[in-house]
């Protein structure tokens, strides 16, 4: 059985996670400004799927991994910050988009949904914030000797960044 002030620290935890606004959040928002509801629908649509994965992950076994090699978190976790600044420097290079006149450009006046769902994904499975959440809280919800599957039921329930 999973100890309730524990448990109660992680709903605290995920409920300010889900909070404070971070790259998947203004991820969603410019891909829906962007190529309208249907666009932004597809990037949460991905970033929630990033999140399923994280939690799999984190109940396989994913943070022990990270604690006996913590350079590989750290890792992950650059590679994470390069990626949101490519996608920033990409977002202020590609000024026509903005403008309305995308459409005269490629003929197409929305990004296309399949990339608003893969970049989605990726921009929630590389973020640092979720990365360090289930690192963290996960595996301290295990119940089943050694899983954490009641821990994932969780953070399913509660919900992505």
């Amino acid at each position: 059985m999973v100890d309730i002030s524990l448990y109660a620290a992680f709903l605290v935890a995920a409920f300010v996670l889900c909070l404070t606004p971070g790259p998947d959040m203004m991820f969603v928002v410019a891909m829906g400004g962007r190529g309208g509801p249907t666009t932004g629908m597809m990037a949460a649509l991905g970033v929630a799927f990033g999140a399923l994965a994280h939690a799999v992950a984190a109940a396989l076994g994913l943070s022990a991994l990270f604690t006996s090699l913590p350079t590989l978190y750290h890792v992950l976790r650059w590679i994470g910050a390069a990626y949101l600044l490519y996608l920033a420097v990409k977002a202020f290079r590609d000024r026509s988009s903005l403008g309305g006149d995308e459409a005269a450009t490629t003929g197409s006046p929305v990004p296309g949904r399949v990339r608003a769902f893969r970049q989605g994904a990726v921009t929630n499975l590389l973020n640092p914030k979720v990365i360090l959440f289930n690192v963290a809280f996960l595996p301290q919800l295990n119940v089943f000797s050694g899983t954490v599957f009641a821990g994932l039921a969780a953070r399913l329930a509660v919900g992505p960044d």
